[in-house]
């Protein structure tokens, strides 16, 4: 689940705290959790940016795939059907209707998007070698007098 999609599901006031236990993947029990706090309305999720900055290029593939498509004009045949969510073929064969821009980084490059608010995804990877990038989020907060960042 992404990050903006658990902060909507945040009860109560402006400052409210939820502490959610991240469990990695290959994690045997919660003792392997990370504890990640989440402030309500602490930052202005819609002017959300995503960034990353590529490490190791891959041999083949691992393109950044940008659609002309906002989460928020999605149409509703798509919401309302699961599959589009939960199975990423047929969400990419969704979104092959629309138009995009790919983009090839190289080895050193940052690239930063608004990731919170249009479809996206990294083309498939082929080869020995893979895609690794270092990146997260950053938001301003509510008062624009601070910009915070996370990953």
């Amino acid at each position: 689940m992404r990050l903006d999609d658990v902060v909507a599901q945040i009860r109560g006031e402006k400052g409210t705290v939820v502490r959610l236990n991240v469990i990695p993947v290959d994690g045997a029990d919660e003792a392997s959790a990370t504890v990640v706090s989440i402030t309500r309305d602490t930052v202005k999720l819609e002017d959300q940016l995503s960034y990353f900055i590529v490490l190791q290029e891959p041999n083949s593939g691992g393109e950044l795939v940008l659609y002309d498509l906002l989460y928020k004009d999605t149409p509703d045949h798509l919401i309302e059907d699961s599959a589009f969510f939960n199975i990423p073929d047929e969400r990419d064969r969704a979104l092959e209707a629309y138009d995009n821009m790919i983009i090839k980084p190289k080895a050193g490059d940052m690239i930063i998007f608004d990731g919170g608010r249009i479809w996206h995804k990294v083309s498939e990877i082929e080869g020995a070698l893979d895609r690794i990038t270092i990146g997260g989020f950053m938001a301003f907060s509510n008062n624009d007098k601070s910009i915070y960042y996370w990953s």
